[in-house]
């Protein structure tokens, strides 16, 4: 058990990174309407039917709320990384990864989070400010 949250920490660490891609700004249009994408919608009678549906509301989704697809793809991968790391019980690992973790947790304008990803955050701070954790 320990060896497995040893290992998945280390390989969730690259994860973090994604924050870099984060942009933010007033160019974020958002919209909660996700009713837009049913004109992509027709009847499915296969698992291919249902994926070109789907590939298609998602590039409807994407270009009416790019915001969210900003979110998922920052904030979704960075965060959850954070947060398996700081529980892989391994301190040399967390201590060497803190930095980046702080710079991913900092980068984030939570103002404008549209997508609950940003909940992690609270997480890994958590696990960051435990007394078990000696950092």
């Amino acid at each position: 058990y320990h060896q497995g949250l040893k290992a998945l920490g280390k390989s969730a660490a690259e994860g973090i990174a994604r924050y870099r891609d984060f942009i933010g700004g007033e160019r974020r249009a958002f919209t909660p309407d996700w009713r837009l994408m049913l004109n992509a919608w027709r009847p499915q009678t296969c698992a291919d039917d249902g994926v070109a549906v789907a590939v298609e509301e998602q590039r409807i989704w994407s270009k009416l709320c790019p915001a969210v697809s900003e979110d998922k793809s920052t904030a979704l991968q960075a965060l959850p990384a954070a947060w398996i790391v700081t529980m892989s019980e391994d301190p040399e690992h967390i201590r060497a990864v803190t930095p980046e973790i702080l710079a991913a947790l900092e980068s984030f304008d939570y103002d404008q989070a549209h997508y609950a990803s940003l909940f992690f955050t609270e997480n890994v701070v958590e696990e960051l400010l435990a007394p078990s954790r000696n950092l």
